[in-house]
């Protein structure tokens, strides 16, 4: 499967260059909001494999090495990736940055309103 290949060299990637976790794309995006996004089932209704949340754990762990500004910063632009990963019922990428850093539960959107 195309996505486990693409996890696996992005995993081993972040292992080797952590710094690539603050990298933002020609979007604006951060690899955690591209993670953020992922639906919960492939299109094959398969579940997302472990090593995308291992991935998001040590993305996560290079970001909480920042100020609050700075992590503010990269959840909140180019779109907050807290609300987006509720949108897709991405639970578990939510579980790994509430469990370090469970102010951002009380987030607002743009309508003033938390997950």
């Amino acid at each position: 499967m195309l996505i486990i290949v693409f996890l696996d060299v992005a995993l081993d990637l972040v292992k080797r260059h952590p710094q690539i976790a603050l990298a933002r794309g020609k979007n604006k995006e951060t690899a955690l909001h591209l993670l953020a996004r992922m639906p919960v089932l492939t299109h094959t209704g398969q579940e997302i494999p472990d090593s995308a949340f291992e991935l998001v754990e040590r993305l996560w762990k290079q970001v909480m090495l920042l100020d609050d500004s700075k992590i503010l910063e990269i959840i909140r632009k180019p779109w907050s990736l807290i609300f987006e990963a509720t949108k897709q019922g991405n639970l578990r990428f939510l579980k790994i940055i509430f469990c370090t850093y469970p102010d951002l539960m009380f987030e607002v959107d743009e309508n003033h309103y938390t997950i």
